[in-house]
């Protein structure tokens, strides 16, 4: 998981310019059977927007899937504007 605590993502996809998500993670809380509480703040650029996140995750999550969680709350408009 060293992946989680702070990066950045290419979407694919273009608006102004190419759309990055950058993150930093603010919070990673132990749960119960190996899950995780994570707090994250975002930036994308390309949009102009920033926010926080919460994701509840599997320790065993790949680099893919932990990218496409931070989308889905992105895409859905599930996150807090900063």
């Amino acid at each position: 998981m060293n992946f989680i605590n702070i990066g950045q993502f290419e979407t694919g996809r273009t608006y102004d310019e190419a759309q990055v998500i950058g993150y930093n993670v603010t919070k990673l809380q132990p749960l119960e059977l190996d899950m995780y509480l994570v707090k994250l703040q975002f930036t994308d650029k390309s949009r102009h927007i920033e926010g926080n996140i919460i994701l509840y995750i599997d320790i065993n999550i790949s680099e893919q899937d932990f990218y496409a969680a931070i989308l889905m709350k992105y895409d859905t408009g599930d996150y807090a504007c900063l």
